[in-house]
């Protein structure tokens, strides 16, 4: 898919969840085979967890590094992606996922609110950062001698005021806000889609057994519900966007 514009500086957001990932073989959090539903998230993804039984945390995000190794880029990743191959498209992808799978399906500028788990980091100095190429287990640690663990914020952390702060920005100036696959139950990340200016189109995806409507309960249009899983949905926004936007034309 390719897209020509004769309007310059569209500047698309999509502020996406685990559900985008889902038809490409990851699981959920919070749906209905979500891994909540197997695992105690105080356990697993919490400081509380890491303290009590590091080890059990650890084990937890290997599996799902050794899930995502194994999982490729759905269309929906495919399609965002390209947007960004057209200049006078501004796209940016917020996430909350902490799989690649954006990155993977081209998209340029990824922001990831709840970390990376293609990264490890110092459990004392945040800032060190290391590839997660391999099993991380208790013994292994930064060069400042202190365990490592997984690039991701749990539960009982602050997510990291920069990326925030950039989130928020991107937010506030989008002209259409996508936003796909997210219960929009998770805070404070999904409180990031209250940004959006008045005028800003906002589509929200997903099925209807997984949708959050009351967050738009004070919202005005333009606000379009999509009931769709991701891959259809965001075939359906991209066709809603460049089939009404003046002077767009869209070709395959």
């Amino acid at each position: 898919m390719s897209i020509e514009l004769k309007y310059n500086n569209l500047k698309i957001v999509f502020f996406t969840g685990s559900g985008i990932s889902e038809e490409s073989g990851l699981q959920t959090f919070r749906g209905n085979n979500g891994l909540w539903h197997e695992y105690k998230v105080d356990e697993v993804a919490s400081l509380d967890g890491w303290h009590e039984n590091p080890q059990r945390v650890l084990e937890f995000y290997n599996k799902r590094r050794h899930e995502m190794l194994n999982a490729k880029p759905n269309k929906a990743h495919y399609i965002i992606g390209s947007l960004g191959n057209n200049k006078l498209v501004e796209l940016s992808v917020i996430t909350q996922n902490i799989d690649t799978l954006h990155e993977q399906g081209g998209a340029q500028e990824v922001i990831h609110l709840h970390g990376r788990i293609d990264q490890l980091k110092s459990s004392e100095y945040p800032s060190l950062t290391y590839p997660y190429n391999k099993d991380v287990k208790q013994g292994d640690k930064c060069e400042k001698g202190f365990q490592l663990r997984p690039n991701v914020v749990w539960f009982g952390e602050t997510l990291d005021r920069s990326i925030v702060h950039k989130a928020k920005e991107l937010i506030t100036h989008a002209d259409y806000l996508v936003i796909v696959g997210t219960s929009l139950l998770v805070q404070p990340a999904a409180g990031l889609i209250h940004f959006a200016n008045k005028n800003c189109t906002i589509y929200y995806i997903a099925p209807e057994d997984e949708r959050n409507m009351d967050v738009f309960m004070n919202r005005k249009k333009p606000f379009k519900f999509i009931k769709e899983k991701a891959t259809t949905g965001v075939d359906i926004v991209i066709e809603d966007i460049f089939g009404h936007y003046p002077h767009a034309n869209k070709t395959t």
